[in-house]
């Protein structure tokens, strides 16, 4: 029903940048409660005031070998849970990366592949793109599926210039199913794409 057409920005300021960077923003935007005049409701203000985190776009890719039928997931120490008082802030997830300038999420998908893992990718298959956090962030997230054989998949990767310390594992299809189902997964990337290969490893 509406479009970026239907906003008005009023103001934009940069309130922090570091690794990220975040903008307070006054706008104000086309309301359901009156069509007919959206920018005018006795009930809500079409005038508002957010706060955003901008932060690159990024990519995650599930890496398969349909042959073993298997899948490796990455286990590495994340700052958000740790700080959040989870009890265990060592995750497995995807492997993923932010977006650098020039690069496809393709390309990024490759390049990590190798970085995290120590795995060619054979072949992709683009699985879907969406919004981390459309609340509050402008991340953009690119989910693959990557062809590989991980018969000689393990060990310790990732860089040493960004304090990587990344732990590989193999799992089989029923095995990472089961830690879905177990809850043993906490990351909204690795869901999707598990979800994903549950619906279509047949």
């Amino acid at each position: 029903m509406f479009s970026k057409k239907d906003v008005e920005t009023l103001n934009s300021d940069r309130l922090f940048r570091g690794f990220l960077s975040v903008t307070s923003v006054r706008l104000k935007h086309a309301l359901f409660a009156r069509q007919g005049d959206p920018y005018q409701s006795d009930e809500v203000s079409s005038e508002v005031v957010r706060e955003v985190v901008n932060n690159r776009a990024a990519v995650g890719v599930l890496l398969v070998d349909k042959t073993l039928r298997q899948v490796a997931l990455v286990e590495q120490f994340r700052i958000g849970p740790y700080v959040a008082g989870d009890e265990n802030p060592w995750l497995l997830e995807l492997v993923a990366g932010l977006v650098e300038a020039g690069e496809s999420p393709a390309e990024v998908a490759v390049r990590e592949a190798l970085e995290e893992a120590n795995c060619q990718i054979m072949s992709l298959e683009h699985i879907n793109d969406y919004y981390s956090s459309p609340g509050g962030g402008t991340q953009l997230f690119s989910l693959f599926c990557g062809w590989c054989d991980l018969s000689q998949a393990g060990g310790v990767y990732g860089l040493a210039k960004e304090q990587e310390d990344i732990l590989v594992h193999t799992v089989g299809f029923d095995e990472c199913f089961d830690m879905l189902t177990q809850k043993q997964i906490s990351n909204a990337h690795t869901m999707i794409a598990i979800q994903w290969l549950k619906m279509n490893h047949a």
